[in-house]
C-alpha cells in the first residue's frame, strides 16, 4: 500500500501512555513494548519509524584534581566544638570522681584516710634478741620497745621474747589501743618442727594461730584473710619461710577505727638440728602514719 509508513516501532495508536506497538507496514499488531528514552510519532495514520537515539561521543577522562581547600575559617566550629565537647568530658569525670570519692570518704569524725603511706620511721639503734638468735633496727617516732618477761601473757603462748609497737588508735574498741607490731622469738613448742622440711607448715602454722586468738586478748578483731605471698626464704644464710598476708576490717568504718586493713609477714628461720627455729612476726595497719616501716624492719632482720 502506497503511501504507509514502513514496518517499524511506533507510540501506543491507542493512547496507553509510554508504550510503543509494532506497526507492519499493513496494520497494528499485538506486540508492544516501553518507550524507554525515545520518542516516537503520536499519528496511528502515518506513523514514523523509530529512529535509535544515537550515543554521546566518548571524550577522554580528565585527570583528577584534589577538591579545593576549605576556607581559613571553615574548621573553628568544629574545633571549638571538640574543645568544648572534651572541657564538658572532664568536668563530668571530675564531678563524677568527686561525688564517688566523698561516697567512698564518709566515716566518723574519729576516721582518718587509709591509703598506705611509703615513707619510714628513723632509726634509733638496733635490738638484739639473745634467745631467738636475731636482730632488727629500733625504730624511733611512734615506736617503743621492750623485752618481755613472765607476765607477757598470750604473747608468751607465741615464743616472743622482744616487741617493738607503735599506737595508730588509741581505745580503738573503748578499752584497747591498736597498734602496728614487731616481734621476735622462738618458735613454741606447741607446733611441731622436725627439720627444714617443716617449715612452711610451721609458719603457716603459727600465723594462723595468732590471727585466730580469740577476743578480748586475741590480736586482731573479726576479719577476712587474703594470702599475698608464700615462699622460701633465707636469713642469713638460714634456711627460712616467708609469708605475707593483708587482714580486712569490715566493721571498720561503722565503728569509727581509723585502719581498714592491716599486713602482716610472718618469717620462720631454721636454726640448725636441735634447735627450736627462730620467728618473726610483723603487723602494720593501713593507718600508720609511715607504711615503709614494714619492708624496713622486715629488709633489717639478722641472724646472730
Amino acid at each position: 500500500m502506497s503511501g504507509q509508513s514502513p514496518p517499524g516501532w511506533y507510540r501506543d495508536p491507542y493512547g496507553t501512555p509510554g508504550l510503543l506497538r509494532y506497526w507492519n507496514g499493513a496494520q497494528w499488531t499485538q506486540a508492544s513494548q516501553p518507550t524507554d528514552a525515545w520518542e516516537a510519532p503520536r499519528s496511528p495514520t502515518t506513523p514514523q519509524p523509530w529512529a535509535a537515539p544515537q550515543p554521546r561521543p566518548w571524550s577522554t577522562p580528565q585527570p583528577w584534581q584534589p577538591p579545593p581547600p576549605a576556607r581559613q575559617g571553615s574548621n573553628k566550629g568544629l574545633l571549638w566544638g571538640l574543645i568544648g565537647g572534651g572541657a564538658l568530658l572532664v568536668v563530668l569525670i571530675l564531678v563524677v570522681g568527686i561525688v564517688v570519692g566523698v561516697m567512698e570518704g564518709e566515716t566518723s569524725p574519729t576516721s582518718t584516710p587509709t591509703t598506705r603511706s611509703a615513707a619510714r620511721s628513723p632509726v634509733t639503734g638496733e635490738i638484739n634478741d639473745d634467745q631467738a638468735g636475731l636482730s632488727l633496727v629500733r625504730l624511733g617516732g611512734d615506736w617503743s620497745w621492750e623485752q618481755l618477761g613472765p607476765d607477757a601473757g598470750f604473747r608468751n603462748m607465741y615464743g616472743f621474747t622482744w616487741a617493738e609497737l607503735a599506737v595508730v588508735q588509741e581505745k580503738y574498741d573503748g578499752t584497747q589501743s591498736y597498734y602496728a607490731n614487731a616481734y621476735t622469738g622462738r618458735l613454741p613448742s606447741s607446733i611441731t618442727y622436725n627439720g627444714t622440711q617443716d617449715l612452711a607448715s610451721a609458719t603457716t602454722t603459727l600465723a594462723k594461730t595468732i590471727e585466730a586468738e580469740p577476743e578480748p586478748r586475741g590480736a586482731y578483731p573479726s576479719h577476712t584473710r587474703h594470702d599475698l605471698e608464700s615462699r622460701a626464704h633465707t636469713v642469713g644464710g638460714n634456711s627460712a619461710w616467708y609469708l605475707r598476708f593483708r587482714l580486712d576490717f569490715p566493721q571498720a568504718r561503722s565503728r569509727g577505727w581509723n585502719f581498714r586493713s592491716e599486713t602482716a609477714v610472718m618469717i620462720v628461720i631454721d636454726r640448725g638440728a636441735g634447735n627450736r627455729p627462730s620467728t618473726v612476726f610483723i603487723s602494720v595497719p593501713d593507718s600508720h602514719s609511715n607504711g615503709g616501716d614494714l619492708d624496713l624492719l622486715v629488709n633489717s632482720i639478722k641472724a646472730r
